[in-house]
């Protein structure tokens, strides 16, 4: 009885052992989209991106530090 129980159990780590598999291939993150392309620049060096330069644009961000007095403001910690 002894003995059909540790087979059994044996049959079954060895059932269970084998059963698993390992990756053929490492798993890499990310998106794969292919080989890598080189930049495509402008006439100025500049990378050209989807979007491209609208010089008409409205102006987003203005650098309004002094306006707001935190060009005076410096940080100290201890």
């Amino acid at each position: 009885m002894r003995k059909q129980a540790l087979f059994f159990m044996i049959a079954l780590l060895l059932a269970a052992a084998g059963g698993q598999q390992r990756p053929t291939r490492p798993v890499s993150s990310g998106v794969m989209t292919g080989v890598a392309h080189p930049p495509v620049k402008d006439a100025e060096r500049c990378p050209i991106t989807a979007g491209g330069w609208v010089e008409e644009a409205p102006v987003i961000f203005s650098d309004i530090t002094d306006k707001a007095g935190l060009d005076k403001f410096h940080h100290r910690s201890r």
